[in-house]
């Protein structure tokens, strides 16, 4: 007998494929079992759901959408709200599990829907497990391929206080707004300034990152790093710091102090870290592996389901890079631009 395997192409920047469609073809374990593997290989740099860092609420997103899907689409029954119940619990556990990759959460929300009790529901566990990968990217406003059909009641899932926060996040006064609304850190000259030696060489500077996220950094010292990078000086080889507009990332010019990134239950700068980074999923795994290693990098993303300090030095880790720390001159005596910031 001949077993035709569909393989499916993927690639991050592309519409996720709708592999459940393909399971449903035949229940040979084998097949399953090659798509599988194909499909582990092809979305390596694929799309990377640590995007989305409220596992709670996403997980109660996921399972309303799901039943509400159900009612819509076909007619209601109690069996569609314990459906989406289950699919929560499933994406809860993955995400607290580590999963953080949207194809092995396909998978796995199809492979465990298959052994639960859908009852009377018109569907099947992978008609489920596509709709689940469908409300993820919208969740994280990626693009979808026309076959999911009209998601458009599913958009717009963030908090309107986010909204909003994300708005001043595009204005030139954010500095200001950053400054009235965090407490400042308190920086010495003399202190800065070595700071500034010390992290001349690249290979510190690598050094320091990795130490960072190793916990061995303290944030204090962090804080002077990022005070260099958000273009503060020591002025004239005097004893006071200013900060160098001339100097700041984008949007980061009108700062008169330098806020604390080390409180991630701060919505505000989390979300003013977030906007600056590159939309290149794949290119920030490829730096994070670089600083920490392929397998460090693992564990401290699966660390950050469960670990708020680990999350907030991973973001301040790529926000770094993103603005030039690690280029060769350092500190920068001209404004550095980052490439997507360019485009």
């Amino acid at each position: 007998m001949t077993i035709t395997v569909f393989l499916v192409a993927f690639h991050y920047a592309q519409p996720f494929p709708r592999i459940g469609h393909i399971l449903q073809k035949s229940s040979s374990l084998e097949t399953r079992s090659l798509v599988l593997s194909r499909l582990s290989n092809q979305v390596e740099n694929g799309v990377d759901l640590t995007f989305l860092q409220n596992v709670d609420e996403d997980s109660n997103f996921l399972g309303s959408s799901i039943c509400s899907w159900l009612d819509n689409e076909y007619i209601k029954q109690s069996i569609h709200a314990d459906i989406g119940k289950k699919v929560s619990e499933i994406y809860y556990e993955e995400r607290s599990q580590g999963t953080t990759d949207l194809g092995q959460m396909l998978m796995r929300v199809g492979t465990v829907l298959e052994s639960f009790d859908m009852g009377d529901a018109f569907v099947n566990a992978w008609d489920v497990a596509n709709k689940v990968s469908d409300l993820l990217m919208v969740r994280m406003d990626r693009e979808l391929c026309s076959c999911a059909g009209d998601m458009s009641a599913y958009s717009n899932t963030q908090p309107k206080d986010l909204d909003d926060k994300l708005n001043l996040m595009n204005n030139p006064s954010t500095g200001d707004l950053l400054t009235n609304a965090i407490p400042p850190i308190q920086l010495s000259s003399a202190v800065l300034q070595r700071e500034a030696v010390d992290l001349r060489p690249t290979f510190e500077r690598y050094l320091f990152l990795r130490e960072f996220l190793e916990g061995d950094v303290y944030w204090d010292r962090m804080h002077i790093a990022i005070a260099l990078v958000l273009g503060f000086r020591t002025h004239n080889n005097e004893d006071r710091v200013v900060h160098n507009a001339s100097l700041a990332p984008h949007g980061w010019e009108s700062l008169v102090s330098v806020p604390s990134f080390s409180d991630g239950t701060d919505d505000l700068v989390t979300s003013r870290l977030t906007e600056d980074l590159p939309e290149d999923v794949g290119a920030m795994d490829i730096m994070m592996e670089s600083v920490a290693g392929i397998e460090g990098y693992k564990m401290l993303k699966k660390e950050a389901i469960t670990d708020q300090d680990v999350e907030r030095r991973l973001l301040v880790t790529q926000w770094m890079y993103v603005n030039g720390f690690l280029i060769d001159d350092f500190p920068s005596t001209i404004s550095f631009i980052p490439g997507h910031v360019q485009r």
